[in-house]
């Protein structure tokens, strides 16, 4: 199970811009991604360029974090949206489900301190604004796994 602070570090890397990164350093190296109903891309180097490609469609891309992250064993759910712009104006956004399976914590003699097995599974909720606000609190919450 991941620890909150693994999350948080993990949902900072993210919110700062850096997605690739993000999958650099905590994606296993044969970890898979499937959006919505696509056929899932595996291996970390090639989920890496993916991302790298679709980021340079754009000039600026927004990542905001919508409440707390949701951690229950090795299972960990983000509620994100995202803004993609050319220019200034706004050409994308939407919102996403990030579910994701972590195999425990990094091993501190990892590359750069990886996750062994990250296997992220996103459904796509785009356009409208969610009514109300988000919780007060961004910390990733943990629950007991039964």
């Amino acid at each position: 199970m991941p620890s909150p602070a693994t999350v948080e570090a993990f949902l900072a890397t993210v919110e700062s811009g850096d997605h690739v990164g993000a999958i650099e350093r905590f994606y296993a190296p044969d970890a898979s991604m499937q959006e919505n109903q696509e056929e899932p891309r595996v291996g970390r180097d090639g989920l890496m360029a993916h991302e790298a490609r679709m980021l340079g469609y754009f000039d600026k891309v927004t990542t905001e974090r919508l409440g707390p992250a949701l951690i229950s064993g090795d299972h960990v759910a983000i509620r994100w949206r995202f803004g993609f712009y050319r220019g200034d104006r706004q050409q994308i956004s939407f919102e996403e489900v990030a579910w994701q399976t972590w195999a425990g914590e990094p091993n501190p003699a990892a590359h750069d301190g990886e996750i062994n097995n990250l296997s992220p599974k996103y459904s796509r909720l785009r356009g409208e604004e969610p009514p109300g606000k988000p919780p007060a609190s961004n910390r990733p919450l943990a629950f007991a796994s039964h």
